[in-house]
């Protein structure tokens, strides 16, 4: 049976790959006789923890794929230095049609997988006396992407306010591991992300958690395990393996082996991590997919005359994740691609 028209078997990648609870080390090996794919993972991101899990069960030097941690996932596959990347969705689907910092520079992709749900967050320094959102009016939010959903997401949450973004609010670019110290100087107001920052800065006493912003739409698939669709037609096995070996470890870690690595990361990751109600859920839903590019279009930061419907189809792997899924033993597999899709202030139904 074939997984679509790339013209490659499913049968030719892992055949039936037992994951269960935990990730298993594949007993046969894999031997590709290539070089290795190469993979990308953004430091200090929960969203490289499927990769991070199905490295450590084994899988990976199994089949001969090289990590690379570290580095600017987007530029490095823009520039065809990687063949996968965990990468924020926005700006992965941002390169996949060659728009704001990729303008000219499309690289088409394929989603395989959604690295996290939810867990974004919108923090305020400690001291802070902001309570609620008309409050941010003169402040400056600081983001951790300027293309991630926490970006996005406290978009939508202010202009639901009635607050103009980048005009009755300031945006400020920082870095992961100088939030802390970025809201401790009074340099930024509050800080969107779903990075490591915030949970450290809220453990330390220098940040106070306002809101999880999966309240404003749950479920959103804030980070993708994505490849080019070079290597998904060229080295359709390899790069399945990896899309199924991190489904599986999606699933060990949504029924609670994530906590481990947060107790491993230290007190504060857990407590921070926990209230924003980050999930892994891995299916690839379309309608999630056009509701981003509907507000990436309305923001200017897809091209105008983009056909949404056509390119979230040609995005997602919906079909052959529903068999990595079943296979991984996940107790309910989606049966369709589209949901009803909530955000705050309004509903999208595909």
């Amino acid at each position: 049976m074939r997984s679509d028209a790339r013209g490659v078997t499913r049968r030719e990648a892992l055949g039936l790959l037992g994951l269960g609870g935990a990730v298993a080390v594949a007993p046969w090996g894999l031997a590709w006789g290539a070089a290795p794919l190469r993979l990308g993972v953004r430091p200090r991101s929960y969203s490289g923890w499927a990769v991070a899990h199905a490295r450590d069960g084994g899988l990976w030097a199994a089949s001969g794929v090289e990590v690379r941690q570290g580095g600017d996932g987007a530029e490095a596959l823009a520039r065809g230095e990687l063949d996968l990347a965990v990468l924020p969705t926005p700006l992965a689907l941002a390169l996949h049609l060659g728009t704001g910092p990729f303008a000219g520079r499309p690289t088409p992709l394929v989603v395989g997988q959604v690295a996290l749900t939810g867990g974004s967050t919108l923090v305020v320094r400690a001291a802070s006396g902001i309570e609620f959102s008309r409050q941010f009016e003169g402040k400056t939010v600081g983001v951790t992407d300027e293309l991630g959903m926490p970006r996005l997401l406290t978009d939508v949450y202010l202009l639901q306010s009635g607050l103009q973004p980048g005009q009755d609010t300031r945006w400020a670019a920082v870095a992961p591991e100088a939030v802390g110290e970025e809201l401790r100087a009074g340099r930024v107001d509050a800080v969107a992300a779903e990075e490591w920052g915030p949970a450290e800065a809220v453990g330390a006493g220098d940040a106070r958690l306002m809101l999880s912003l999966s309240r404003l739409w749950e479920e959103h698939p804030a980070d993708v395990l994505v490849a080019t669709r070079d290597a998904w037609r060229t080295r359709g096995p390899e790069v399945e393996a990896c899309f199924r070996a991190t489904v599986g470890a999606a699933r060990a870690l949504a029924e609670g082996a994530w906590a481990a690595r947060a107790e491993a990361a230290g007190g504060a990751a857990p407590r921070a991590f926990g209230e924003s109600r980050a999930g892994f859920a891995p299916f690839p839903y379309l309608s999630a997919f056009r509701v981003i590019l509907e507000e990436m279009k309305k923001r200017g930061w897809t091209p105008l005359n983009a056909d949404l419907k056509a390119e979230a189809e040609a995005l997602c792997l919906t079909g052959p994740c529903r068999e990595w899924m079943a296979v991984a033993g996940f107790g309910e597999v989606p049966g369709e691609d589209s949901r009803e899709e909530r955000m705050i202030g309004c509903c999208y139904t595909f």
